[in-house]
């Protein structure tokens, strides 16, 4: 697993960027953003599903693959938020 900075960091960066999809078009400021938080968010899921793939295949950790799924969900919202908003 990752280290406990980095594991917070990028708590806080997925934190971020779901403020990001939620508040900003709702108050209609930076708008084109929306489309790049949703782009950026997609490339953190991609490593959170790696991540904690490795951790039930390698770990034998079998909860870790709902954690894939909840990944994959976010994943697929957020290429469907970039698909409007770019």
């Amino acid at each position: 697993a990752y280290p406990l900075p980095v594991v917070r960091f990028t708590a806080i960066c997925e934190l971020l960027a779901a403020v990001g999809l939620i508040t900003l078009p709702l108050i209609g400021v930076a708008e084109p953003l929306v489309g790049w938080a949703a782009i950026g968010l997609t490339i953190v899921m991609i490593g959170a599903m790696a991540m904690h793939s490795k951790l039930a295949l390698t770990q034998r950790q079998p909860k870790e693959w709902r954690n894939v799924g909840v990944n994959v969900a976010i994943l697929l919202t957020c290429i469907f938020v970039a698909t409007q908003w770019l």
